[in-house]
């Protein structure tokens, strides 16, 4: 579900921070909601259990992900061309 928007959003808007991965554009929690076609609660509960397992933070607007690897293995990523794997 969201994961999947996660990485493309890394893909798209990512920035590479040392070991990490800036997603650098502003996103509300109900903006993430819309892409992933779920409730904004449902990103919360989301993003709570992400950021305390370490693999994300939020800092005003922005995500940043640490543990990209596991994003990608809780979804069965196929690990998909920058090309098709982006939001456009």
């Amino acid at each position: 579900m969201a994961h999947s928007i996660l990485i493309k959003l890394s893909n798209t808007y990512g920035i590479q921070v040392g070991d990490s991965i800036l997603i650098n554009v502003d996103l509300t929690n109900h903006e993430l909601a819309n892409f992933c076609n779920v409730t904004r609660e449902s990103v919360n509960r989301m993003l709570s259990y992400l950021k305390k397992e370490n693999i994300v933070s939020v800092n005003h607007k922005r995500i940043t992900i640490h543990d990209l690897e596991y994003l990608k293995k809780s979804i069965n990523c196929e690990n998909c061309p920058l090309s098709i794997c982006r939001i456009e």
